[in-house]
């Protein structure tokens, strides 16, 4: 009896067992946790410069360091191949990140939550469409930071030659579709103001792939500010093309037409990089603006210790005719100057 009991109690186990295996699988929530981290060793001389900040020397920078979540909902149910997707990204100062806790400073280094990117979005990328809502970088300056083979972190010249148009764009919707078997994608988005005396802003482009060794992409954004007419408002036109068919080469050309701050310029950079080693890569960019006659000058290279943790080393040069405003990587809100040389050597950590 005992063992007849034994005998039905594990074919109930293995009837139960088979009836859970059975059961169609349940879509769970995936949560990845991501960021870098940056710090550099600098010495920075700026001719015209005025106040504590101007000081020449060496000293301890980090320029944009970030942490992120993204978590991603899967939807097959609704439509095959369709996710909800959640970013929440922030960015720090990881040399000095509670600097405004204790004392005034440049506001651009208070850490706020979500600062970056704020984000939810549903995409399908076997249909190649995606919809977001929140806060999240304008097309124009994703494309202008993504496309520059030294990016636009630490030694860029980028912001001297062309306008990025204050970076971000809140309250806003983001729509991307990629015409299939085109290579075509198209972007666009929308930000509702909340401000009386603001318009809307708005942008979008076009990023097409005709072929593997060959990016197109053209891009305008319209900023609402000041609101004096949609001719008025500042507004950029960004044009690059690159090629990539020659084995561990790159070259970049962009071309700008931007209105800012009720000044127009044109803007036109040059982007060479070079993969000499699996470990070692070298690139170098110059670039020129109508206005003020400015010049820009930037050397890059990189050493690979492991997948995520590499050297970087960057000079840059810069020149005015007259007292502009630099980009620089120790304080986001700029520095006035004629003549600029900057020295870094620091390391890039990602996870």
């Amino acid at each position: 009896m005992k063992f007849l009991k034994l005998k039905t109690l594990l074919a109930s186990s293995l009837i139960g067992a088979m009836a859970l295996v059975s059961l169609p699988a349940q879509a769970v929530p995936q949560v990845e946790f991501w960021g870098w981290m940056q710090k550099f060793i600098e010495t920075d001389n700026i001719s015209g410069c005025e106040g504590d900040i101007c000081k020449p020397g060496v000293r301890l920078s980090s320029f944009i360091s970030k942490v992120g979540i993204k978590v991603t909902e899967p939807m097959h149910d609704t439509q095959e191949g369709l996710k909800f997707i959640f970013h929440l990204d922030t960015a720090y100062f990881s040399d000095a990140p509670t600097d405004n806790q204790h004392e005034a400073g440049p506001r651009s280094r208070d850490i706020s939550i979500g600062d970056e990117r704020a984000l939810a979005k549903f995409e399908n990328k076997r249909l190649g469409y995606s919809i977001g809502f929140g806060r999240d970088a304008h097309t124009l300056w994703k494309v202008m930071r993504s496309v520059a083979p030294l990016g636009d972190l630490h030694g860029t010249i980028l912001g001297e030659i062309h306008s990025r148009q204050k970076l971000r764009i809140n309250n806003a919707t983001f729509i991307s579709y990629t015409i299939p078997k085109t290579g075509l994608t198209v972007n666009t988005e929308y930000g509702f103001s909340e401000r009386d005396g603001k318009e809307d802003k708005m942008g979008g482009g076009l990023d097409w792939r005709p072929h593997k060794d060959v990016r197109l992409t053209l891009n305008h954004f319209q900023s609402g500010e000041p609101s004096a007419g949609f001719l008025e408002e500042d507004n950029s036109t960004l044009l690059t093309a690159g090629y990539y068919g020659i084995e561990n080469w790159k070259f970049v050309i962009y071309h700008s037409d931007d209105r800012f701050k009720d000044v127009d310029s044109r803007g036109t950079s040059y982007h060479v990089f070079n993969q000499i080693t699996p470990k070692w890569s070298v690139g170098a960019v110059y670039g020129h603006r109508d206005t003020s006659s400015v010049k820009g000058y930037q050397l890059g290279a990189n050493y690979a210790f492991t997948k995520n943790l590499t050297l970087q080393m960057r000079a840059t040069h810069q020149t005015a005719d007259e007292v502009i405003k630099f980009t620089t990587p120790n304080d986001l809100g700029g520095l006035n100057g004629t003549d600029r040389t900057n020295l870094g050597v620091g390391l890039r950590f990602t996870f």
